[in-house]
C-alpha cells in the first residue's frame, strides 16, 4: 500500500516538475520576432542539424497533446559558450513546454557569435512545431542558418575561442591574424575599441631604422602599440611587400613601395613611446619577444630575445598599462 501511496504520489509531482524547469516569459507574443540579431559572424554550431535530428526523433510528434501544437523559445548564446535565459515565450501546454525547453537549452558545440573581432553575446528565438513535415522541412534552413561557415574556419575559430575563454588552454595561438585578434581584445576596455591598421612607412626626417643582431627580421611579424594613440594597433608582416594606401590629396588608392620594412631592416616613428611584439610564427608553437615603452630617437639595433611563451608568461611580461 504504501509503495503505491510513493508511486501515486510521483506520478501528481512529475508535471510539476516538468513545469518548475521551464522558465516562462512575459513578454506579449504578438511582438515575438522569431529569427536572431546578426552580427559581423552569428554564433555557429558544429552539428545542429545532428542534435536537432536526434533529438526530435525520439518526440512522438503525433502525440494528441503536441500534435499541430507551436513553441517559440528565446534564449541567450553567450560570450562564453553557455546558454543562458531560456524562456518559452510563446507556450503551448507544460508537456509541449517541456519538449521544447529541454531542447533549446540543451544545445552544444557551438561557438558565440563575433562583433568587430569580439565574442558576444547573441539572443535568439527559435520556433518548434510539432509536425513532422514542417520539422522536415525546416532543418535544412536551420542547418544552412546556424552552419554556415566551413569546416577549417569553424576549428580555427574554436581554437581561438578555447584560448581566450579556457585558462587551461596555455599553448600560444600559432597564428598571427589570431594573435592580433586575442592582442586587441587584451588591450580593449568597454569604452575602447582596437582597429589593427598595415603599418605604412613614415617618411624619412620622421622615422629610425631598426636592426638586430639575434634574428632574422624579415621572418618576423610585428605588432606596433602606440599607447598615446590607443586605438589603434599597426602590425607589419614577415614577408616584404608594398602597400596600397588611401591618397587623401588625389582621393585615389595609391601603391607604397616603400615597405616599412625591408632587407633585414625596420622603419619605426622617431620619438613616439612604442611597445614592439615581434612574432616568428614556429612548427608547433611561435616565439616572441615584447619590447615595452621605448622612445625611439636615433637608429637603434635591438635585441629580440624571441622566445616560447605560454598564455600566461605573456599576459605577465606585456602587463600592459596604457
Amino acid at each position: 500500500m504504501k509503495v503505491f501511496l510513493y508511486i501515486l504520489l510521483a506520478i501528481c509531482l512529475l508535471p510539476t516538475t516538468l513545469l518548475g524547469q521551464i522558465v516562462y516569459d512575459t513578454i506579449p507574443t504578438n511582438k515575438v520576432e522569431i529569427g536572431c540579431n546578426f552580427f559581423e559572424n552569428s554564433f555557429v554550431f558544429d552539428d545542429f542539424g545532428v542534435q536537432f535530428k536526434k533529438y526530435f526523433d525520439k518526440v512522438d510528434l503525433k502525440n494528441p497533446k503536441c500534435y499541430g501544437k507551436r513553441v517559440i523559445v528565446s534564449t541567450v548564446f553567450c560570450k562564453d559558450g553557455k546558454i543562458r535565459n531560456t524562456k518559452i515565450v510563446k507556450p503551448a501546454n507544460p508537456f509541449c513546454d517541456s519538449i521544447a525547453f529541454k531542447f533549446v537549452n540543451g544545445l552544444n558545440n557551438w561557438i558565440p557569435g563575433l562583433s568587430r573581432g569580439r565574442f558576444v553575446s547573441e539572443p535568439f528565438t527559435l520556433s518548434i512545431e510539432f509536425d513532422s513535415l514542417i520539422i522536415k522541412k525546416k532543418l535544412p534552413l536551420y542547418k544552412s542558418l546556424f552552419e554556415d561557415i566551413s569546416r577549417e574556419e569553424f576549428e580555427k575559430r574554436k581554437q581561438y575561442f578555447y584560448f581566450v575563454y579556457n585558462d587551461s588552454c596555455q599553448t600560444m595561438l600559432n597564428d598571427f591574424t589570431s594573435f592580433l585578434e586575442y592582442l586587441k581584445v587584451t588591450i580593449e576596455g568597454n569604452l575602447l575599441h582596437i582597429s589593427s591598421f598595415e603599418y605604412s612607412r613614415p617618411k624619412k626626417n620622421e622615422r629610425v631604422k631598426i636592426t638586430t643582431k639575434d634574428a632574422n627580421m624579415d621572418s618576423i611579424n610585428f605588432a606596433i602599440y602606440h599607447p598615446e594613440s590607443p586605438s589603434i594597433i599597426e602590425y607589419i608582416p614577415a614577408k616584404e611587400k608594398w602597400l596600397v594606401y588611401w591618397n587623401k590629396e588625389s582621393w585615389l588608392l595609391e601603391p607604397n613601395f616603400t615597405p616599412a620594412k625591408k632587407h633585414g631592416k625596420l622603419f619605426l616613428e622617431k620619438g613616439k613611446r612604442t611597445i614592439l611584439i615581434g612574432f616568428e610564427k614556429g612548427k608547433k608553437e611561435p616565439k616572441l619577444s615584447i619590447c615595452k615603452n621605448i622612445f625611439f630617437e636615433n637608429d637603434t639595433v635591438l635585441q629580440l630575445n624571441l622566445q616560447t611563451m605560454t598564455k600566461n608568461e605573456f599576459l605577465s611580461k606585456l602587463k600592459f598599462n596604457p
